[in-house]
């Protein structure tokens, strides 16, 4: 994590091999005898832990000089300039602590680059096959499986609870399956059922439609108007004019005279000397020479 700058968490994959060597490299005889010694518990030194906790003395903080120290190229530039004219001590001084920061500050640099590229190589490697394990469910990289009486116990119910998992596991597939099926034969009914009411809803409309058409009254064809000869007959009709007289015991109405212009139709039949014409209220014969 810190070769990463924390890009990378801790996982139980990483955590093994880290500790391990760790572990190896720490807890050897040396390590464990210095520690006793350092920390005065044997030989016994009660000097050391009254060295530690004693509180030290405060120095007195070093006046800053007036010159500012240069942080970049252009500023490292100008102060040369400036200690090539009027070379001093203190300057000399500035250009050193400029130095050691700049030589830090690229040492951070290089271990930040360090670590990304650890972190890189690291993420990468969490996509790969992890440790086998043994029947106890447990790392066997690089060790002897032997098993005690306790582990062969431990081996069993580890593989048995693992195979209970495995089978309830598959029942959850299996119902997960049927309820698939059974929800798609449910979505394939509720279709047909709506194509169903869909096509009886259009029959019956178009029953619906047939009957009101059959209902309805037939429409007459339209009768064909006879040519009509009335301006060719009207000039050769005569106007007549007849009088009525009314009884003598009823009241006399005044004498009314009725022009009557008789129109021939082509349906008219001509006998031999008479030519009879049908008007709208009666028949009158027409002497020869009226013809």
């Amino acid at each position: 994590m810190n070769e990463s700058g924390g890009h990378i968490s801790m996982t139980k994959s990483f955590f093994w091999p880290k500790f391990k060597r760790s572990w190896d490299r720490a807890f050897t005889e040396k390590n464990i005898q210095s520690a006793f010694r350092k920390s005065g518990i044997w030989p016994t030194n009660g000097s050391l832990i009254i060295k530690t906790i004693t509180r030290p003395a405060l120095a007195s903080p070093e006046k800053p000089s007036g010159l500012r120290p240069p942080r970049s190229a252009k500023a490292i530039r100008r102060f040369y300039q400036a200690y090539d004219k009027e070379p001093t001590i203190d300057k000399v001084k500035t250009i050193f602590s400029t130095t050691l920061h700049l030589v830090a500050r690229i040492s951070i640099l290089e271990h930040e680059n360090r670590g990304l590229y650890k972190a890189i190589e690291l993420q990468k490697k969490k996509g790969r096959q992890g440790v086998r394990l043994n029947l106890a469910g447990e790392a066997n990289k690089g060790l002897v499986d032997c098993y005690s009486p306790g582990k062969v116990v431990k081996a069993r119910e580890y593989q048995e609870e693992k195979e209970r998992l495995r089978i309830a596991e598959e029942e959850a597939k299996l119902e997960r399956k049927i309820q698939r099926a059974v929800n798609a034969l449910r979505n394939k009914e509720e279709k047909a059922k709506k194509a169903a009411d869909r096509e009886a809803k259009a029959v019956q409309k178009q029953l619906a439609g047939d009957l009101e058409v059959a209902n309805k009254p037939a429409k007459k064809a339209p009768k064909k108007q006879p040519v009509s000869t009335a301006p060719r007959a009207k000039k050769a009709t005569p106007v007549v004019s007849t009088k009525r007289k009314a009884p003598s015991k009823a009241r006399r109405p005044a004498k009314v005279v009725v022009q009557q212009e008789v129109i021939p139709r082509i349906s008219e039949v001509v006998t031999s000397g008479v030519a009879q014409a049908k008007s709208s209220t009666r028949t009158i014969t027409l002497p020869q020479r009226f013809r």
